[in-house]
């Protein structure tokens, strides 16, 4: 989660409040690895329809400003200890 908050400079509670939120809609998983919760997408949460939204989203932010800043951020971002 660390990378979010730095990636996307939001607040840790915030960050933990929408991917909670995400987890709880089943649209990611969380698992624990030592002191990290690590985030990935639940396709299965999806109903098959992942490919497709993913395309969908991955296009849309392509041309958001705001979503190139965080993607900057995020490949600058280190995690410390796994």
């Amino acid at each position: 989660m660390t990378e979010v908050v730095q990636a996307l400079q939001i607040s840790q509670t915030s960050a933990s409040r929408n991917l909670g939120a995400l987890d709880d809609a089943g649209l990611v998983k969380a698992r624990r690895e030592g002191a990290w919760m690590l985030y990935s997408i639940n396709r299965q949460g999806l109903d098959g329809h992942s490919n497709e939204l993913l395309s969908a989203l991955s296009s849309m932010l392509k041309t958001d400003a705001v979503a190139q800043l965080d993607v900057q951020r995020l490949n600058r971002t280190k995690r410390s200890a796994r």
